[in-house]
């Protein structure tokens, strides 16, 4: 049986406007708006297509990255640069075991007066973000 979906909100001008019949009607001219889609703590996947303005669906990035920070000889941090990943891959087949790696190649530009360099992978996104991260084979070369 497929789940509910979420709850919308939408405000606009401090004024919640309800889903009626799944539509949302806004006033002409309406300026800033705010949507919240459900509880987005919960690490549901939403997908979202606005008729007359959006030509293809959209999905909330909660991105995952690694980041390459440079250090000089004390230690100092010089620059970072990060390599960001979200969404679906097309490999991805629900599984590891089951799934193709797709090959990503990013070039650095290491500042002067680098000595060492640390990488991090992280997820500190909102707590939605959710899935595998997966590194295989990662070749630093000069």
């Amino acid at each position: 049986m497929p789940a509910e979906p979420p709850p919308i909100t939408v405000e606009t001008n401090g004024i919640a406007y309800p889903a009626a019949d799944g539509a949302i009607r806004l006033p002409a001219s309406t300026g800033e708006i705010f949507v919240t889609i459900g509880d987005m703590l919960n690490g549901q996947r939403i997908r979202y297509q606005l008729d007359g303005i959006d030509r293809h669906w959209n999905e909330r990035a909660d991105n995952m990255r690694i980041a390459v920070i440079f250090y000089d000889h004390a230690g100092n941090h010089l620059d970072e640069q990060s390599f960001y990943s979200s969404g679906v891959s097309s490999g991805w087949r629900g599984t590891v075991d089951n799934s193709t790696f797709s090959h990503r190649s990013e070039t650095l530009t290491v500042p002067a007066h680098t000595a060492s360099l640390g990488l991090f992978m992280s997820s500190a996104g909102p707590p939605s973000a959710m899935g595998v991260f997966v590194v295989a084979n990662l070749t630093i070369s000069k």
